[in-house]
């Protein structure tokens, strides 16, 4: 599998961020830890928005078909979640790959787990050591 890194900055600090630096905020993709926080963010002005699903209630987050029916009427750069799901949801990354929206698991730090998750449908990865994964 031959991988690219792309990146962009992503913050929690939107507020903090729209304040300062509202000439290069395109440059920014915030993350989102609930659904709710969606109108929140796009009230600001921000187009890069990406949902990070860990920091869900298991209630939240248990139904990956409601996720996936809230990326597909919401604008995300991306969506994430914990790679651990999948052992109580194997098809969570099958459902929310049938999607649009890029979708990554964090965090992987193994690279025959890397390989498979993308032979699986996953956009990307998460990581804390690219150079383990062979990335750098």
């Amino acid at each position: 599998i031959q991988l690219t890194i792309s990146c962009l900055y992503i913050f929690n600090l939107r507020e903090t961020i729209f304040n300062c630096c509202q000439h290069i905020k395109h440059n920014f993709c915030i993350q989102i830890y609930s659904l709710k926080e969606y109108e929140t963010v796009t009230d600001l002005g921000y187009t890069n928005i990406m949902l990070s699903i860990y920091q869900m209630s298991w209630e939240e987050k248990k139904d990956p078909k409601i996720i996936l029916e809230f990326l597909e009427t919401h604008s995300l750069t991306a969506v994430t979640f914990p790679y651990e799901i999948l052992e109580y949801i194997p098809n969570y990354l099958d459902i929310l790959s049938q999607g649009s929206t890029p979708v990554y698991l964090h965090t992987i730090n193994d690279r025959e787990v890397l390989n498979d998750l993308i032979l699986a449908g996953a956009s990307g990865v998460c990581t804390d050591n690219a150079l383990v994964l062979g990335l750098i």
